[in-house]
């Protein structure tokens, strides 16, 4: 089951019609569920925690692993400061806002939670506990308290802490299912924060799994942006652009594994090129004006990717291509041939911050990392050969397919 970048947001109406957002929390109107957050997403909505696979409450999902805290040797903790300022409803009492999450570990004494205001902390501490199998930990935020001091009513909330205290030495632990809840307990709404996920997994793809990202926010933004095209009136019709060394030989590598889509060739000024971000913002309307493709496939260089405003000027490019009626499909480079751990991590924090800017624009985009494994014969130094492009073809069409599906709807 997958969602993050996001982190999975969930907000609801009165009605329990749960609607999908992402982002900050920010003051509503009271909804059985506030948030939830499986941590299938790597969005970094959690600091000092590593999402890890297979160790989630489902077989093959993730939980979210907390780290060591540097003053104190007993003690496990993460915390998010991404919840935005939530100001609980003032005509709620605080009583009936719960927040839940399950826990897994070893060596555990004790669970704390924190609510912070940026300036005071009011903090609840769980103390039945068990080691070596899930438990769920569960509380009226009412009952937080700071010394004697119950947390108001009007309590604007910027960080939520947990920590988790080991009975001899730093526990190794996990948590799962973070949700606040207001109204009803989360064990009564549990089942529908993930029945809601299911529903969203299956309109999203995830890079680590599929080899492209289409997130329900990409959707909602690109559905917005093409509410009123300039008009594309051929379907699945793609313009493949790979600037570089193996430009010409990428729209036909595109075609060879795209079928029942046409494609069309890029008409340019004599003399210039789209080799780098500042051409392709001037030049690609000019492209565009001249086809009707509904689609544009963009693999840039490498080397274009290194300037520090590439992330904001994709996403630039991607408003002004989805506002025309053209969705672009970006294929992000792959990391390099026998990459090391460091470089690895390096490309996956490349992934993250260029895919938030482009999820914004809502632009999908392919991880070349995925189609070539950091083989050698996929790439031709730092870009992709003709067999690493062919790859990357491969999952361009699963790609579209998937956006035709979630953002076009044929």
């Amino acid at each position: 089951m997958t969602a993050s970048p996001g982190s999975h947001w969930i907000r609801a109406a009165v009605a329990f019609a749960l609607l999908l957002a992402a982002g900050s929390v920010r003051a509503q109107a009271p909804g059985p569920i506030t948030w939830f957050d499986s941590f299938e997403d790597d969005n970094k909505a959690w600091s000092n925690g590593t999402p890890e696979i297979g160790k989630g409450v489902r077989p093959n999902t993730k939980a979210l692993k907390l780290g060591k805290a540097s003053w104190d040797a007993n003690l496990a903790w993460v915390w998010s400061g991404r919840v935005g300022q939530f100001k609980l409803p003032g005509a709620t009492d605080i009583n009936k806002v719960y927040v839940g999450f399950r826990v897994f570990g070893k060596g555990i004494d004790q669970v704390r939670i924190e609510f912070n205001d940026g300036a005071k902390g009011y903090t609840y501490r769980y103390t039945s506990t068990t080691n070596d199998r899930w438990f769920d930990v569960t509380t009226p935020m009412g009952q937080a308290r700071s010394g004697v001091t119950r947390m108001p009513n009007d309590f604007k909330l910027s960080q939520i802490k947990i920590f988790i205290v080991g009975g001899a030495g730093m526990p190794e632990v996990w948590i799962d299912d973070f949700i606040v809840t207001t109204g009803a307990t989360p064990e009564q709404l549990w089942n529908v924060a993930l029945a809601e996920e299911i529903k969203r997994a299956q309109l999203e793809a995830q890079a680590d799994v599929d080899g492209f990202r289409i997130s329900t926010k990409t959707i909602e933004n690109a559905k917005e942006a093409l509410r009123r095209p300039s008009g594309r009136t051929k379907p699945r019709t793609i313009l493949p652009l790979a600037p570089g060394k193996h430009a010409e030989a990428f729209p036909a590598l595109v075609a060879a594994n795209v079928p029942r889509t046409e494609m069309t060739k890029a008409v340019l000024p004599e003399g210039l090129n789209l080799n780098g971000f500042a051409e392709l913002r001037a030049l690609l309307p000019y492209v565009l004006s001249k086809t009707e493709s509904e689609t544009v496939l963009l693999a840039m260089p490498a080397a274009a990717w290194k300037a520090s405003s590439s992330a904001s000027d994709a996403q630039r490019i991607s408003s002004r291509c989805l506002q025309s009626g053209v969705l672009p499909i970006w294929v992000l480079p792959s990391a390099p041939a026998g990459a090391t751990d460091a470089q690895k991590k390096g490309h996956k924090d490349f992934l993250a911050r260029v895919g938030r800017q482009l999820e914004e624009s809502g632009a999908p985009w392919i991880d070349a990392t995925f189609a070539t494994q950091c083989a050698a014969d996929k790439m031709d130094g730092a870009d992709l050969n003709e067999t690493g492009l062919a790859e990357v073809a491969k999952l361009a069409e699963k790609a579209l397919k998937h956006a035709t599906e979630t953002i076009r709807r044929r």
